[in-house]
């Protein structure tokens, strides 16, 4: 996530880089859907402007507390990135196929990466229980 003026942009990155609390994730898969299937699936290459405090990215909502919003925003202040740091992936830079290539496949073996090393850590937690 990284903060603007508006709100805040989502954007790509693998696996175990950014804000989901994965280890949190799983838990909760193991304890309420146990013979659920997982697989890696990397976000869209193209980020999400979300306009939050804009008035128009609210008109097609019911209106709701603020206080529903405040771990979003908690979370947005505490781990959001300046809007002054990059962002953009190498499809929007518009970058040759070749580098698009490498960044897909590289983004895919961190996540890879992670979770193998996500997996054996939940796996040793579950068997001194």
């Amino acid at each position: 996530m990284h903060r603007t003026a508006f709100g805040y942009r989502l954007v790509r990155c693998a696996v175990g880089d950014g804000v989901v609390d994965f280890p949190a994730l799983f838990r909760l898969f193991a304890a309420e859907a146990p013979e659920a299937t997982c697989s890696i699936e990397l976000g869209a290459t193209q980020a999400r402007h979300i306009r939050l405090l804009e008035d128009e990215y609210w008109a097609e909502f019911e209106p709701r507390p603020i206080s529903r919003l405040l771990p979003a925003l908690r979370l947005l202040q505490q781990r959001g990135l300046p809007e002054s740091e990059e962002w953009r992936t190498p499809h929007e830079q518009d970058a040759p196929d070749a580098d698009r290539a490498v960044y897909e496949r590289f983004e895919f073996e961190r996540s890879v990466a992670y979770l193998a090393k996500l997996e054996q850590s939940l796996a040793a937690q579950a068997d001194t229980r």
